[in-house]
């Protein structure tokens, strides 16, 4: 069966892993054209500009996390509801599936995939479906999505907000006057990825600014006894 042609937009702040991506799309004759974004403001401009038909979306960017960044494309005026939003990270993890689900992204994949999976994620995305791996089924997703909607998940509600244990431990260190380079030394992580833990639990906060935080935290006996605790958090701050 013969397929539409379609324009694509890559945005990944990794030159690298961006370039791969669009070498490997340039073999498929169905594709248009191929625009390249390394930043979040990057990509919307060139979204106002092109009206891409598929978005491949780091959550990962200097400027913006990419689920935010695809609320702020969604919400821009005359935005086409066919345009499709397809994840590519190294993130794993339950939540950020039902974070890229409520977004507004089709599916989201790992950096780890093959090229074959590569295309058939976009191919499924394109043609309306969802896709998060092939060994991830549909009742997973519909199971994950029932999970953390019973647990109110995207509430800004200092005293009940979900935290991953990531969110909790930059979190505590960040007040504790740690920089993102020691913070990203202690946990093992980069400097990047921990940016990206602190931009995701100021949205879940609905805070902007590091000021912003201090009250919200000053006014939460939850928040307040979490910063205040040791490091590594116990078990009870890490679940409670």
């Amino acid at each position: 069966m013969d397929r539409k042609t379609f324009n694509v937009l890559v945005v990944d702040d990794h030159s690298l892993v961006r370039k791969g991506i669009i070498s490997l799309l340039q073999d498929d004759k169905n594709i248009c054209d191929i625009y390249e974004a390394d930043n979040a403001a990057a990509a919307i401009k060139l979204v106002k500009e092109k009206w891409p038909d598929l978005i491949l979306m780091d959550i990962s960017l200097p400027d913006d996390t990419g689920i935010e960044a695809i609320r702020h494309i969604r919400s821009l005026p005359d935005f086409p509801e066919s345009t499709k939003f397809l994840i590519i990270s190294i993130y794993d993890s339950p939540e950020y599936y039902y974070r890229a689900i409520k977004a507004g992204a089709s599916g989201m994949i790992s950096k780890s995939i093959s090229p074959r999976e590569l295309h058939e994620g976009i191919y499924k995305v394109l043609e309306g479906e969802s896709y998060f791996g092939s060994n991830t089924s549909k009742d997973k997703i519909s199971s994950i999505i029932e999970h953390f909607d019973r647990m109110n998940f995207e509430n800004n509600d200092p005293e009940t907000v979900y935290l991953t244990r990531r969110e909790r431990e930059v979190l505590i260190l960040m007040f504790k006057g740690y920089r993102n380079k020691d913070i990203a030394d202690l946990l093992c992580l980069s400097p990047h990825t921990v940016e990206t833990h602190r931009k995701t639990f100021m949205s879940k906060l609905n805070v902007n600014s590091v000021s912003e935080l201090h009250i919200v935290i000053k006014n939460s006996d939850k928040l307040t006894k979490l910063v205040e605790s040791e490091f590594p958090i116990t078990t009870e701050l890490q679940e409670g």
